[in-house]
């Protein structure tokens, strides 16, 4: 029986990228985008964004995902 492996990150450190298109508003009724993944806003919550620096990009199994190359400052 052949085996398959379940869709999953690259390899360690890689985590999915998290456009602010897939923010929900916040809860507490300010204009910000809120990270329902972290409890917070989505500009304090360390999600990986599309566009940082620092950080290595790759489609995988037709998800896109990060890994930092550097500490974010």
């Amino acid at each position: 029986m052949a085996r398959t492996s379940k869709p999953g990150p690259p390899g360690p450190g890689w985590e999915i990228v998290r456009d602010a298109s897939a923010m929900i508003p916040c809860p507490v009724g300010c204009e910000e985008l809120w990270c329902p993944e972290h409890e917070q806003h989505y500009a304090d919550c360390p999600c990986l964004g599309p566009t940082e620096d620092g950080v290595i990009y790759e489609m995988h199994a037709g998800i896109f995902y990060g890994r930092r190359t550097q500490s974010p400052e």
